[in-house]
């Protein structure tokens, strides 16, 4: 059996779980079909143009091809689908050639309470009781929360297990990828973790120390973004990593994560919405300052989508709409957490990965 990566089919999973669940019967009057585009130029496509007397519809050949409803067509049960793999990788019972791929780590490196782990990668050798993911493991329970399971419920409590992944033994005091490491390795394995708890946190009120943890590192990234340039007016991403210790960004000569600052902006952003408190909302523009101002495309990996989320409901007034009326509208128009903004950024980012080879 090949291995297969389970944070892989967790995002497709949350991507789609929303998508329609009967036969496709086209699209709904006044929207374009898949295959016919989107935005300004779809409109051009089909309308000639947004106004009246606007330009003349633009035919593109391969667009041209594509079938506006396709037949046969029947859109995947995604929902129930999801509910299924929940019932699966959570079943210590299960039998079969690698199963079952969940079970217990007695490690208890943060709290004093068992946790579990779930391979990234099934089959994989490398995998130690204590070497489970955040990301694989913080993401299974979300994605069944959003198919409508609640996972605090029944006879184990798996929302408060994960905050085994703050790390505060270590001195950390971050949500990490691994229940005990360092900071400075890599702003995503460093920032995605965080705002699946945040969107736990959304979910799950009140559940253990959550809330503590999720304002105790909103600070940490607060001064993040200070020590990375927020001090002089915006913070600079263009780096590979955060280190907390030395409160210094990391630079390993390979590679660059900038779109860590849509990710961080995001989290600030909702440190804002639940706590109100000035300093998240400027670190969350400074973190926007960072993408308005960049030339280069500075998407990595799946941290991207959030930066458009907070660049729309952020208040800055450099983004286009007075702070006045923003504040008016931030506790109004900002969904749920781990409602709306999470499955738009999963949405998003999937679609977004369709054109990168996953691992």
């Amino acid at each position: 059996m090949r291995a297969f990566r389970l944070t892989n089919l967790i995002l497709i999973l949350i991507a789609l779980i929303y998508a329609p669940m009967s036969e496709a019967a086209g699209p709904p009057r006044g929207q374009p079909a898949w295959g016919a585009g989107s935005g300004a130029l779809a409109e051009q496509r089909t309308t000639g143009g947004p106004h009246a007397g606007g330009p003349r519809r633009v035919a593109i050949d391969r667009i041209e091809l594509m079938p506006r409803k396709p037949s046969p067509f029947v859109m995947k049960d995604w929902k129930a689908l999801a509910q299924a793999y929940d019932r699966f990788i959570f079943d210590f019972n299960a039998k079969g050639e690698y199963l079952p791929v969940i079970w217990w780590d007695h490690s208890r490196p943060n709290f004093d309470r068992v946790t579990f782990g779930l391979p990234s990668y099934v089959g994989d050798p490398r995998v130690t009781r204590t070497g489970h993911e955040a990301i694989t493991c913080m993401g299974a329970v979300l994605g069944a929360t959003i198919a409508g399971i609640d996972k605090a419920r029944g006879p184990y409590n798996w929302v408060l297990m994960v905050e085994q992944y703050f790390n505060r033994k270590n001195g950390e005091n971050l949500v990490l990828n691994k229940t005990s490491t360092q900071s400075g390795q890599t702003f995503w394995y460093e920032v995605w973790p965080h705002v699946l708890f945040y969107a736990l946190v959304d979910r799950y009120p009140n559940t253990g120390k959550m809330e503590a943890i999720m304002k105790t590192t909103a600070d940490r990234w607060y001064d993040a973004c200070y020590h990375m340039g927020g001090k002089n007016g915006t913070a600079d991403f263009d780096h590979t990593a955060f280190d907390f210790n030395t409160m210094q960004p990391v630079d390993n000569g390979k590679w660059k994560e900038p779109d860590a600052a849509a990710g961080v902006g995001w989290l600030e952003y909702m440190a804002w919405v639940k706590w109100r408190s000035p300093k998240y909302l400027q670190a969350a523009d400074w973190s926007m300052q960072f993408l308005h101002n960049r030339k280069e495309n500075p998407h990595y990996e799946i941290l991207m989508p959030y930066g458009a989320y907070e660049s729309m409901m952020s208040t800055s007034c450099s983004h286009g709409v007075s702070m006045k009326a923003k504040r008016g509208q931030a506790g109004v128009l900002s969904p749920k957490i781990g409602a709306v903004t999470v499955v738009m950024g999963w949405s998003a980012a999937f679609l977004m990965g369709a054109a990168t080879p996953l691992p």
